[in-house]
């Protein structure tokens, strides 16, 4: 008998913490859930122009980091040759947006700043030595 009380207590307990987590997530529901009950979906304020005729920039090769890091380096962003490893990695994008302000270029794309770069340093060999 002890055992059916226990059981009936447990099962009570149960349904009154079903009861609060409904409650509390009735709010929630009610806003996702149309007045059928089908969930609503809502669109994103976030809008894409497909009517440019802009195409977003080729992501740099692995040559061109290395280039980019390299004319970062004669620039003096970089304290020595180990910074150069064609990676486009926390230090390199750091370094980038260092040389992108002093530079005055606005926000540029990886692309932009990589051009910059070497029209600054055209004239001179890719390698020293």
């Amino acid at each position: 008998m002890r055992t059916h009380i226990q059981g009936f207590a447990l099962l009570a307990l149960l349904i009154g913490a079903i009861w609060g987590a409904v409650q509390l997530a009735s709010p929630a529901l009610s806003d996702a859930l149309g007045e059928d009950g089908a969930l609503q979906a809502e669109s994103s304020e976030d809008t894409v122009d497909l009517t440019t005729d802009a195409v977003p920039d080729e992501p740099l090769s692995f040559e061109e980091i290395t280039r980019l890091q390299f004319n970062l380096l004669r620039a003096g962003f970089f304290e020595d040759l180990s910074a150069v490893d064609g990676y486009l990695g926390v230090n390199t994008r750091a370094q980038m947006g260092e040389a992108a302000r002093a530079w005055g270029l606005s926000e540029p794309s990886d692309r932009e700043l990589y051009e910059h770069a070497e029209l600054i340093y055209a004239d001179q060999d890719f390698l020293p030595g």
